[in-house]
């Protein structure tokens, strides 16, 4: 990734190629999948622990910075695996909770403070901000419908607007070569807001039904009009994106973030009530369509679209564990074992294989047993895996396993007498060869 010599020269309101993260490379296609990270919530799970589980199957996980307690985020990242992706959310290092900006030396010292959480660790890290534009028309509007779902005040748009460029460049200055994202609220994305140009990812969030996802406030019926669909939310910001690439070079790409989430009112529950995921018979009325069915059914939308466009590198699905906002509940995908399974083996194929061109690694292979340890006693299950290969043999004995699909099985006998047996499966493609061995030992 080229560096520019001075990093005077990447300033608002236009930052050239030069200074742009991972939208300087001309990286295509999708390659990242995680989850977002629950503060807190029902359980309480730590994010180290949520970041464990995230990373068995998947490369990413997103989580909101504290600047209040930075030692939350580093002991996060020195608890996992170091082949995942991090992405901050960093509105609280620039805005307070009632809307005012810190002073550009307060921001400084709290960006330097986040360089010493992050400094060596080998996760690749993505800062960013969660729909801005969003929490700032909010401040403005209070509860009013036709006020927060019409788009965003002009003079709202551009002032944040403006902030964001000027704020991105003082990350890029602190954090040279970083990755920086933006995630905005639907009802932002469609309107004619302008989006800030020197970020590298984009997306939006929408929970809802995937094909009447984005209501629109009527003010002549003051009610909500005919909701539109995730795809043509993403369509238009998709349109955007394009629009600043073509204009100004660059490969900023976008990001899907799938409701991978089940959410309810608490003031509506049916007694008795007891906390855990075993309670949706418990509630009234979900905010969305309370089942695992029906959540997986959603989230396989959002993967087809993400797997459509070649401009998706990324998908954070929201939410991994469980959190509280207000009266309602979010429950993550962590509790429904149907949609977290199918998810969890996307997230592989996708954080597993190697992105499309210019990227590529070996086969990764997965090659697992099931086996007895005693002679005489059923025998043993081999099985395996090998993601993104071309073909598969056995370099060890037994000699009939040469040819091999990518993914099998195979039984051995019980033995008759104690042994020690090793096998090793090699896979290829066109990046290279990959061998995963395993030894099992059976007793009398």
């Amino acid at each position: 990734m080229a560096i520019p010599n001075t990093l005077a020269a990447c300033t608002s309101p236009y930052s050239p190629p030069s200074c742009l993260g991972p939208a300087n490379s001309s990286e295509n296609g999708l390659n990242t999948f995680g989850f977002v990270l629950a503060e807190g919530g029902t359980y309480n799970l730590p994010k180290v622990t949520q970041f464990q589980e995230v990373a068995k199957n998947s490369n990413a996980a997103a989580w909101a910075y504290n600047p209040a307690n930075p030692s939350d985020t580093a002991a996060v990242m020195e608890g996992v695996s170091n082949l995942t992706k991090a992405y901050l959310t960093i509105n609280d290092i620039f805005t307070r909770t009632d809307g005012t900006i810190y002073s550009d030396s307060e921001i400084t010292s709290r960006l330097q403070t986040l360089s010493t959480v992050i400094a060596g660790k080998t996760i690749y890290v993505y800062l960013g901000w969660d729909e801005p534009v969003w929490r700032a028309q909010t401040l403005a509007c209070g509860s009013s419908n036709s006020c927060l779902y019409n788009g965003p005040n002009p003079s709202i748009m551009s002032t944040v607007t403006a902030n964001l460029e000027k704020w991105a460049d003082m990350v890029r200055q602190q954090f040279p070569g970083i990755g920086i994202f933006l995630v905005e609220a639907h009802p932002i994305v469609r309107s004619a807001w302008t989006i800030p140009k020197n970020f590298d990812l984009y997306s939006f969030d929408c929970y809802g039904p995937y094909d009447a996802c984005s209501p629109q406030w009527n003010s002549s019926t003051n009610s909500f009009g005919t909701p539109i669909p995730v795809s043509q939310i993403f369509a238009t910001l998709k349109s955007k994106v394009s629009a600043l690439n073509n204009a100004y070079g660059g490969y900023r790409r976008l990001a899907v973030v799938p409701e991978a989430t089940i959410y309810y009112n608490r003031l509506n529950l049916k007694p008795p009530y007891i906390p855990g995921w075993d309670l949706v018979q418990n509630i009234l009325n979900p905010g969305n369509a309370g089942t695992d069915s029906s959540l997986l059914e959603l989230m396989n939308k959002y993967i087809t679209l993400a797997k459509s466009d070649s401009m998706v590198t990324t998908i954070l699905g929201f939410l991994w564990g469980n959190i509280n906002e207000g009266p309602t509940t979010f429950f993550g995908i962590r509790g429904y074992p149907n949609t977290r399974t199918t998810m969890e083996i996307e997230a592989r194929a996708v954080s597993l294989k190697p992105a499309p061109w210019p990227y590529g690694l070996p086969p990764v292979i997965e090659f697992q047993t099931t086996q007895n340890m005693k002679t005489n006693d059923g025998g043993s299950i081999w099985s395996w895996t090998a993601y993104d290969t071309a073909s598969c043999k056995s370099i060890t004995e037994p000699q009939n396993w040469q040819d091999l699909p990518a993914s099998g099985g195979i039984y051995r006998p019980p033995e008759t007498s104690p042994t020690s047996v090793s096998y090793t499966i090699s896979c290829t493609n066109s990046w290279g060869t990959s061998q995963k061995s395993l030894t099992y030992t059976v007793s009398q």
